[in-house]
């Protein structure tokens, strides 16, 4: 998965699913080169079919795992 150019839902499933089936780093890898636009309607997606417990979690994740750079996410205070 290395652009999300062909068809994104496909591969926000793939993506979902990889989650579900415990491969974090591999969700991690796979967001770390998108774009902010990107990340925010795979976001969307995953919240609407895993629910924002589920999104919340990813969102820690991200944050912690320092798939994105600070730059990109910003001076957003976030609490845990």
């Amino acid at each position: 998965m290395d652009t999300m150019n062909t068809n994104d839902t496909t591969d926000f499933i793939d993506l979902t699913e990889l989650w579900q089936d415990g491969k974090y780093t591999q969700v991690g890898d796979a967001l770390r080169p998108l774009n902010a636009r990107q990340v925010a309607e795979f976001c969307a997606y995953f919240s609407k079919y895993m629910g924002v417990g589920q999104l919340e979690i990813l969102h820690k994740f991200i944050w912690v795992s320092g798939v994105f750079p600070s730059s990109l996410l910003g001076r957003v205070p976030h609490t845990f």
